[in-house]
């Protein structure tokens, strides 16, 4: 019997030493042992976005990528491409928090983390200027409430502003400061634009325009002269209609029903449509036509149907139009008010030739302009050097109420009144 204990108690060693033996065999090594030198993104990533990740030890023959989400949910890759240094694939499409996880040679280890959201879309900015301290309401789709609100003034330097953010609308305070401005979305290093408003003191109520010819030698009659006037009405600061008086005479009115489209009705019918994007025109129909608007990554004009327009990257400064006209500017600097005076000038030196060209710059709606005045123009057509511009000014030195300029046999004098 004492015998048959002691076999039992060998075999029992035995048996449990190669049960040792089988454990020491079949131990995983830790998760680290994988891959080393792991890089991952550093900031969230859109959905369908291509991705990297690199490190060391990658096994492209036997490698297999999977995501997990935040319910443990996991889905492979298919499309993962590996090489001995990464693994390159696309996000979901699906916005969500993942796990990342390698599987190679039956073991498996979480390479991080990657975040995946939706694109910012359908963006609506104000449909008009708005006055100092003025709520701003922005909308949009894909707004990420992690982020924060940041402006940029026409020299690009950074403005404070509190914001709210939701998924799907942004509002703050306009600043106390007048002039143009852009409104970006950022987070972890990463810059969405949302668009472009201005912040103004004064609305023009009226702008005249007339042109008289230059009286030439021995002319007994009176020169002959032309005067075209704008008047503006306005609603809860949107511009509601026109009388105006050019080669054409009426009253035109807007119609905003229509999320980033503006619709011009003159005698009931449509007259022309405007299409938005980030608070800019970018199309415009009129007469069966479509005229297209184009701007430069910092919000200003630089083309508009088919004329084009140079801006001085230093100061914004436009200096050339349609390779026709250029300017030289001053140190005068006009007052934010919702129509730029420069923008309609082009009018009565005949760059553009119709009113439907002008309503962009009526409704503000067609870029970033500096504030500087220019105070000479130049023209190789006309054969003009150096025609100067003479403003005349408010009380306060602040916002231009004429300017006088010859061109060619003709003067013009156009000024512009103000809302008290």
């Amino acid at each position: 019997m004492k015998n048959i204990w002691i076999m039992l108690l060998l075999v029992c060693g035995v048996c449990a030493f190669t049960a040792c033996n089988d454990d020491e065999k079949t131990k995983e090594p830790e998760l680290s042992d994988l891959v080393t030198d792991i890089k991952m993104p550093e900031k969230f990533m859109l959905v369908g976005a291509d991705m990297e990740i690199t490190g060391k030890g990658f096994e492209p023959s036997v490698a297999k990528l999977f995501l997990e989400d935040g319910e443990k949910k996991r889905t492979e890759v298919k499309d993962a491409e590996f090489t001995t240094t990464g693994v390159y694939f696309k996000t979901p499409e699906t916005a969500g928090t993942y796990s990342v996880i390698l599987s190679q040679d039956e073991r498996e280890m979480v390479l991080g983390e990657i975040r995946v959201v939706e694109p910012v879309a359908n963006v609506v900015m104000p449909l008009a200027s708005v006055k100092l301290g003025e709520k701003v309401t922005v909308k949009a789709t894909g707004l990420r409430t992690t982020a924060k609100i940041v402006l940029e003034d026409v020299e690009n330097n950074p403005v404070d502003v509190e914001a709210t953010i939701t998924s799907s609308e942004v509002t703050f305070n306009a600043p106390s400061k007048a002039g143009y401005y852009t409104v970006i979305l950022s987070e972890d290093g990463n810059d969405d634009v949302l668009g472009y408003f201005s912040v103004i003191t004064k609305r023009v109520s009226k702008i005249t325009q007339v042109m008289k010819a230059l009286p030439m030698e021995g002319d007994e009659e009176e020169p002959y002269s032309e005067t075209y006037s704008f008047a503006f009405q306005y609603a809860d600061g949107l511009m509601k209609s026109i009388d105006f008086f050019t080669y054409e005479e009426g009253t035109c009115s807007f119609d905003y029903s229509e999320e980033n489209k503006i619709t011009v009705l003159s005698g009931g019918e449509e007259y022309a449509t405007y299409t938005l994007k980030n608070g800019l025109v970018v199309k415009h129909s009129y007469d069966e036509e479509d005229y297209l608007w184009g701007y430069d990554a910092k919000g200003y004009l630089t083309s508009a149907g088919g004329f084009s327009f140079e801006i001085e990257d230093a100061t914004g400064n436009l200096v050339d139009v349609a390779a026709a006209f250029q300017f030289e500017y001053g140190e005068d600097e006009n007052g934010y008010s919702n129509v730029n005076p420069l923008g309609y000038l082009l009018y009565p030196l005949g760059i553009y030739q119709g009113n439907d060209m002008l309503m962009p710059y009526f409704l503000d709606k067609c870029g970033k302009h500096a504030s500087k005045l220019p105070v000479k123009f130049s023209s190789d057509a006309y054969g003009i050097v150096g025609e100067e511009f003479i403003y005349t000014w408010d009380n306060e030195h602040k916002f231009i109420t004429g300017v006088k300029f010859v061109l060619g046999e003709q003067e013009y004098t156009v000024t512009f009144e103000y809302e008290d």
